[in-house]
């Protein structure tokens, strides 16, 4: 197949959203609180699996799984069974979100959501920061991650190479097929031989035949 051809189906493979920068969440909270965990999903859609999972965690990661239109309790872990709820599975604004009640020191940590319709699916990164009253407020204002540091965190980071990377990938395509465009016009343009140009014989002059006296 032409690589003309392939362009189109490469371009929207590169640029689809699973491919692009993961959305990134940052979530305070108090101890005691409820608080919704936001996934992202591609708006006005029905969202037919949605996986929250947690990859410290020692048992089961699976922190919510909804799939064939139930909720998997068997599947989560000790420490969220019977703590986790589904708000709605319309997603007119592009969000799905997942309740935690009674939120504790043990479920700080960085969380993964990956939220399914028939459009496609997105991933989500989600830090979920539960401190003593005031400590989120001093850290929100002093601009500060978890960590302590003013740059981006671990899960902004891949998001950006993530985004970084397809960028690449879609100049190369393009510098790519601009190539092969121009190499296609300069052998078009190359002047046959045995003297035809342009389907006009051109006649040859004969080196060896003298000139009239």
């Amino acid at each position: 197949m032409d690589v003309l051809h392939l362009f189109p189906f490469l371009l929207v493979f590169w640029t689809s959203p699973v491919l692009s920068a993961q959305d990134v969440v940052s979530i305070p909270a108090e101890p005691g609180q409820n608080i919704n965990l936001t996934c992202r999903a591609t708006k006005n859609s029905l969202v037919t699996v949605l996986r929250l999972t947690r990859d410290d965690l020692k048992q089961q990661k699976e922190v919510f799984v909804y799939r064939n239109g139930k909720i998997n309790e068997k599947s989560l872990n000790p420490q969220f069974k019977g703590r986790t709820s589904l708000q709605s599975l319309s997603t007119a604004d592009g969000e799905v979100n997942v309740t935690l009640s009674n939120v504790t020191k043990e479920d700080n940590g960085t969380y993964g959501c990956l939220a399914v319709t028939k459009e496609g699916r997105l991933e989500t990164i989600i830090h979920l920061h539960v401190d003593p009253p005031g400590n989120n407020r001093k850290k929100h204002e002093e601009g500060e991650n978890k960590d302590g540091s003013d740059g981006p965190t671990g899960g902004e980071r891949i998001g950006l190479i993530a985004g970084l990377v397809a960028a690449v990938l879609t100049v190369a395509a393009v510098l790519i097929v601009a190539a092969v465009i121009v190499l296609k016009k300069k052998k078009k343009k190359k002047t046959p031989h045995n003297g035809i140009e342009n389907g006009v014989q051109i006649p040859l002059t004969d080196q060896n035949t003298s000139s009239p006296s």
